[in-house]
């Protein structure tokens, strides 16, 4: 059985829509009007660092051999029994450098998407802040919201600390890779390991600053429900 779409008479369409029209604006706080404007620069550059970050790395791995011929010693002395000349050895260096900066280099694209994705849940809020006002005001009640949670204002800092960490371990990365051009591999052997782990711990700050983030869109569309279920037991108990 077909279900009809609901109508309504001229006058009732003409009520709803004056009432509408006499709702207080509800608009975005600052930080919200900000993350809606900001999410798609940030992911454009995440995909652009990612995307660039993977045909360096395809190019770099044709010069594999440059660097592993580094140590074949053996394979000149052999070759030089032979009378054979010596192995083009390449440039070692160069292979490395671009190995030593290229991880750095990536881990911030991923930051960049995951703020992206820190700012889309932002404006989600903002986007429930202004609905959630509209049914309000639409029900002839007032405009209420709660308390700014503390879980709002955790989020974004954050967001901006796991960045400053992929940031430092970016400029960390940046140092090393000269050093390895140099020759010094000793150098960068010896700060791989706790850099690493900094890049980690910079991800792992940004993925808590998202799950705190929708942690906060339940909070609010819990209140807009509770709020929404007060107002139509105050209608009813007025009728």
């Amino acid at each position: 059985m077909a279900v009809r779409p609901t109508t309504f008479s001229p006058e009732v369409q003409e009520r709803v829509t004056a009432r509408v029209a006499a709702i207080p604006a509800v608009r975005m706080t600052a930080m919200q009007t900000m993350a809606s404007l900001m999410w798609r620069p940030l992911a454009v550059m995440g995909v652009a660092v990612l995307f660039s970050g993977a045909i360096i790395a395809g190019v770099n791995s044709f010069r594999v051999d440059e660097f592993f011929g580094f140590n074949l010693v053996n394979a000149q002395e052999v070759r030089a029994s032979l009378g054979l000349g010596p192995v083009d050895l390449g440039d070692p260096e160069t292979f490395r450098s671009v190995q030593t900066w290229l991880p750095a280099y990536q881990f911030m694209g991923m930051g960049f998407m995951f703020a992206a994705i820190t700012m889309v849940v932002a404006a989600i809020l903002g986007r429930l802040r202004i609905l959630g006002g509209t049914v309000q005001g639409s029900l002839g009640a007032l405009v209420v919201f709660p308390p700014f949670p503390l879980a709002a204002r955790i989020f974004p800092m954050l967001m901006l600390f796991g960045l400053m960490v992929l940031l430092a371990q970016l400029g960390v990365s940046a140092w090393l890779a000269t050093e390895a051009k140099s020759g010094d591999f000793l150098t960068v052997e010896t700060h791989a390991d706790w850099l690493q782990g900094m890049r980690l711990a910079g991800v792992a700050i940004m993925l808590t600053g998202i799950a705190v983030a929708l942690y906060t869109i339940t909070l609010l569309m819990r209140f807009l429900a509770e709020r929404v279920s007060q107002i139509a037991a105050e209608a009813i108990e007025q009728d």
